[in-house]
């Protein structure tokens, strides 16, 4: 019993002296390395944080890059032609062949006029020139002069129709007219039939077969109008149509 007690007041010695211990003040030194006397109870404090603050970056950007721009190419501008006049025509920088005037392609005389096709030409090409006559009156003569009075062939198409291949410069273009001739009355051969008489109403279709040779009549002085032609006639008719000569044969 006695070890129990003496056991218990060694453990509340030993008690007290760890807190004399406890509340004793301790030297703890400062941020300069002093001491510092600090009494009671220990707190204990943080050290100082030390904060490090990051630099600041600036924020990037991207650099600017100016629009690129096509270069413009300048406007092409085509050489201006000085106006032609006619004999030459063409645009610069190409050969072409020149036109020519063709004086005259029009006109008109007392007795008829005329025209042209074309009123300037190149050389090589094809003028073709109409003439009109008036009433009695037909072309005497188509003519084509060059300025030294050089003349060209001049080519008749009909029908009061002319045409010329244009030379190497301008010419001058010249139609005549004339007269006609009256037309002449076909001939009437003497009529020696004996039954036919001049105021027959077949009388100018007799003579026109008697007179190109086609007919003979049928002998005797006589034409037999009223007869029938048979086959030998009408075989002898045909071939002379066709230019063969019946007078010294008798083929049918």
């Amino acid at each position: 019993m006695k070890k129990r007690i003496i056991a218990l007041l060694l453990s509340a010695v030993l008690c007290m002296g760890l807190i004399g211990v406890a509340s004793a003040e301790i030297d703890f030194p400062d941020d300069n390395g002093n001491g510092t006397q600090m009494g009671g109870n220990v707190t204990a404090t943080d050290p100082p944080s030390t904060s490090t603050t990051e630099p600041t970056t600036p924020p990037t950007s991207e650099p600017t890059v100016p629009p690129t721009s096509e270069p413009t190419a300048p406007p092409t501008q085509r050489p201006s032609n000085p106006g032609s006049s006619s004999g030459d025509s063409g645009s610069s920088g190409t050969t072409s062949t020149p036109s020519y005037n063709v004086s005259s392609g029009s006109g008109s005389s007392d007795n008829g006029s005329w025209t042209s096709d074309k009123s300037t030409a190149k050389s090589g090409d094809t003028v073709t020139v109409t003439a009109t006559p008036k009433d009695g009156y037909e072309v005497d003569s188509v003519t084509v002069k060059d300025a030294s009075g050089n003349t060209f062939t001049v080519k008749d198409l009909g029908d009061n129709k002319f045409s010329f291949t244009m030379p190497n410069g301008t010419v001058t273009v010249g139609v005549t007219f004339k007269e006609s001739a009256p037309e002449k009355a076909p001939e009437t051969p003497p009529v020696s039939f004996s039954d036919v008489s001049a105021g027959s109403w077949y009388y100018d279709d007799m003579a026109y077969v008697v007179s190109n040779g086609l007919m003979n009549g049928v002998g005797n002085g006589q034409f037999n109008p009223g007869g029938t032609a048979d086959r030998k006639m009408v075989m002898t008719i045909l071939a002379r149509m066709s230019g063969l000569d019946t007078s010294s044969s008798n083929p049918w």
